[in-house]
This record gives structure tokens, sequence and C-alpha cells, in this order.
């Protein structure tokens, strides 16, 4: 029995399996894990449930040896005997062991003046450092941003080389601004460039906040709000009957700054600010409002003044875009839309309204002779006419084989299969 076969020697099964895994003996013998779980069965070697552990640590003394004596860490000591360094930490508390304190362990990436060692002054990127303390990147960037650590730029803090392309780039834009300053004046000038009526999506509604309800209007019309109590105050106004209007309009202050009121009441003439918690940058503003247009009617409506008109502020509106409705223009069946520009709700609905469109029948008669009628070569995508199609039927009675008469008139061999069958030409007699 040959060195690779002696998993199917009991005997050498039975010593070897009461000390070590399938996994070991398997790769040991060249098998798989099943084929060696095979023969321990068929021997009726009692399966064990778990893996074979190194239970050492569950010893007091031998845990303050080597936590506290030889100063190992956790995933130290778990990587000496082969478990993880969430049990290792578990005994110690277990034992009360006193913990060292994370600023004092040396090597560990959470003290600020090791992490600082090994990422600036001997210039590891991200991935080795994790791969130092077996944790990943993202880890070890979420520490360096907590400690302040000034972060390097991204080909440096990844550790990926820059082409050639990149190189000069760089090269091109070091000499174009070196030694140069931007003052002051050039700073005010690009914000101003953008500022007020000067900002591309001045007066046009935002449809991306970051809190985002969809509000279904009276009207059909669906409106993207920024809050939950926006959209509730909506809904008491249309259950008193009071018109309404979100966002119509937006306002240049004094200072060139942009204002957006959240509602209008045409009625009243009355614009309305829903706030929650009013920030002191959104006073300032509401303030420079009411003294640029001291004409205007605005009210700030809060928390307070919400309670007062018993708006339901806890009522649950819809995140997700309710999904749009329309009415076929055939059957009078609502559908939802694939597309913006669909008006009917299937090709059968689409297809009647072509049938019966004057312009559609029109442009019918041009193409073909008679009234839908592609019998034969009225077909506008048939490459044959009745005089080859009776020769293509008087050469096959003739003997002459499919292959070759479909390549003398240029059609596919199904194609003539179909013609000398009666499957298509039905019109013409055989």
């Amino acid at each position: 029995m040959g060195k690779n076969e002696l998993y199917k020697n009991k005997i050498w099964l039975v010593n070897e399996y009461s000390k070590r895994t399938i996994s070991d003996l398997a790769k040991e013998c060249g098998i798989s894990d099943t084929a060696l779980r095979y023969w321990i069965i068929k021997f009726g070697i009692p399966l064990r449930t778990g893996c074979i552990r190194n239970n050492t640590y569950q010893n007091k003394e031998w845990l303050v040896e080597h936590y506290i004596n030889k100063q190992l860490t956790c995933l130290e000591i778990a990587k000496l005997i082969g478990t993880t360094d969430g049990i290792i930490n578990y005994w110690l508390v277990k034992f009360d062991i006193p913990r060292r304190d994370v600023n004092n362990r040396e090597g560990d990436y959470r003290n600020p003046e090791i992490l600082r060692k090994w990422y600036i002054e001997e210039n590891k990127t991200l991935k080795e450092i994790a791969k130092l303390c077996h944790i990943s990147a993202s880890v070890v960037g979420d520490w360096i941003m907590k400690f302040d650590i000034p972060m390097k730029p991204a080909h440096k803090r990844i550790g990926l080389p820059l082409s050639e392309r990149q190189k000069e780039g760089y090269r091109k834009l070091s000499q174009k601004f070196k030694g140069r300053a931007l003052s002051e004046e050039w700073r005010n000038n690009i914000s101003q460039s953008k500022k007020g009526k000067n900002h591309p999506n001045f007066g046009k509604k935002c449809h991306s906040h970051g809190k985002r309800v969809w509000y279904k209007c009276p009207n059909g019309e669906i409106v993207s709000m920024r809050s939950n109590w926006e959209a509730s105050y909506a809904d008491w106004l249309n259950q008193n009957n009071i018109n309404w209007e979100y966002e119509p309009k937006t306002f240049e202050l004094h200072d060139g700054s942009a204002y957006t009121p959240d509602f209008f009441l045409p009625d009243k003439k009355q614009y309305v600010e829903v706030k929650g918690w009013l920030h002191e940058t959104h006073k300032a503003k509401i303030d420079k409002f009411r003294e640029t247009y001291p004409d205007l009617d605005l009210v700030v409506a809060n928390k307070k003044y919400l309670q007062e008109i018993d708006c339901d502020l806890m009522k649950e509106h819809p995140s997700n875009k309710p999904s749009i409705r329309k009415v076929c223009g055939i059957c009078n069946v609502e559908f939802k839309p694939n597309f913006k520009q669909q008006k009917f709700c299937s090709i059968k609905c689409r297809n009647k309204y072509i049938s019966t469109s004057p312009k559609q029948e029109k442009v019918a008669r041009k193409k073909r002779p008679g009234k839908y009628n592609q019998i034969g070569s009225n077909n506008n995508s048939t490459k044959l006419t009745e005089e080859k199609v009776l020769e293509i039927i008087k050469l096959w009675k003739s003997g002459g084989k499919i292959k070759d008469i479909s390549a003398m008139f240029d059609v596919s061999e199904g194609n003539i299969g179909n013609i000398v069958s009666g499957r298509s030409w039905k019109h013409i007699e055989r």
C-alpha cells in the first residue's frame, strides 16, 4: 500500500484521526475531504462534531504568563494556539486579568505615536500597516483621521505606482502653481460668480435633497419635499381646502445670496417656511429676506406653530418616488408607463391606434399595393417572385437538392423547405 493510500488502512486512520483534522489528513493523502470522510464512515469510526482545539488559554496561570509577563497581544496569543483574539479577550475578562492600556501597547495601530511613526516616518502605506496589524486598510485610515494625522496623496497612501502620464500631469501642475498664492480678491471673485442669480441652479427646483420625501398633490403632480413635516403641512393645507404652491419662487437677497421659501399660499398672499430646528444660518437668511422684502409676509412654521394648528407631525411619508400612472388612449385602462412618452398600455392598443389612424393608412397605401395586401411578391421584405417560386418547385420535383436550390436563389434552406412543403407561398398551385 502506497503512502497516498494510507487512508485505506483502518488502524492508521484511527490513530491519525484521533490527533489530526480531516483536512490535514486529506491533504497528506492527496484526496478531498469528502473522500476521506467516506472512508472514516466506512470503517465505522465515529465522526467528531468539532475540530480539535488547544484549550490551554482556559488555564489562568498560562494566560497570565503570556499576556502579563511576556507582554503578548490577544492576537499573538490567539495565533499561537490556533484560536481567535475574541476568545482570548473573553477569558481575560473571565479571569479578571487586568487589560493593558491601548495607548501603551507596543506595535498597536490604536497608539497614535506608533501609527504616526509607521505612516509618516517610515512612509508605510495603509495596506502595509493593515497587513502588519491583521486588519483592513479602511480601519487604518479611520484611526489616522481620528488622530488628526495628515493624510498623504492617494497614490502614496494606497501604494499604487504613478504612470508616466500621471507624473507628467503632476509636474505641469506643480510648475504652473509654483510660488503662486490665491489672493482674497481672487477667492471673492470666484464666490461671487456662483452666488445668487449667477448660480446655474438659481430658481430651479432641486429634486435631489439629502432627505427626500415624495408627496403626491391633489392635482396628480408629484413633488420632492425636504422633510416629513413639510409633507404633513401640505396634508393639513389640503384638509382645510387651502391652495398652495411648493417652492414657486427664488428671491435674491441684498447681499447677493438666494432664498426659496417652502410654501406660497396664493389666497392669503403669504409665504411659509417650515423649520423643525432653526439654525443660526437659517435665522440669518430669514432676517435678510425680511429686510430685503419688507412688504412680503413670511411665516416661520416651527414645531409649536404646527402643533397649534393640529398638524400631524408623526405621520410617515414615502421616501421612494411613487410610480406615475397614465390612462390608455384606446381602452381607458390605467397603467404604469415604461417611458415618459408611452401613451398606450400594450402593443395591441398601439396597433389598434395605428390601424385606425388616417395618416398611417395613407403611408401603408404608398408602401404596398392594396390595403394591407402582403401576399406573395406584394410583401416588401421578400426576395422571391411567383415566377421564381414556380421554378423552385419545378427544380425540386425534378430531383434537385434543397441545398443547391437555396444557393442558386440566395435564400435559406429553411425557406426552400417551406416553399416545397406548402407552408409558405400557399396561393401558388403545386
